[in-house]
């Protein structure tokens, strides 16, 4: 039963959608060694994820959507860099204000921008196999 569950394609998987929690953990380290805490590392995905689709949308390049979403990224750290700096706001309050703000921010451009409330993207970058042995292709 478990053979039929864990196979190579599923370890496969579950590494490369863990990839993005790896990164923003991460981040999340290095706020943490700066003496932040982020929160809000969640709402930075979400927004820098919508970002880079709605850009990507209307550029019709996929690095410019990256580069939409770095720019955004570094946008909701400064921001919440300096409400817990300078204003002495509470971080864990400001973090969690980030994750709702998101969260509402995105839903009310996707309809702004699509007239739908969620987005369904065809991946058009290709898959690379990697040829590890007993995970990737190989």
């Amino acid at each position: 039963m478990f053979g039929d569950i864990f196979n190579a394609q599923f370890v496969a998987s579950s590494i490369r959608v863990a990839i993005p929690l790896a990164l923003a953990g991460l981040g999340g380290v290095f706020s943490e060694r700066s003496g932040v805490i982020n929160i809000g590392l969640e709402g930075m995905i979400l927004t820098g994820a919508f970002t880079a689709v709605a850009v990507t949308n209307f550029a019709g390049n996929p690095w410019v959507g990256v580069l939409g979403a770095i720019l955004v990224g570094i946008f909701l750290g400064l921001i919440h860099a300096v409400t817990c700096i300078t204003f002495k706001a509470n971080q864990i309050v400001s973090g969690v204000a980030i994750n709702l703000f998101a969260s509402g921010i995105t839903i009310f451009f996707c309809w702004l921008l699509f007239g739908e409330t969620q987005i369904m993207v065809k991946s058009s970058l290709p898959i690379w196999g990697l040829p590890l042995p007993n995970i990737g292709e190989g």
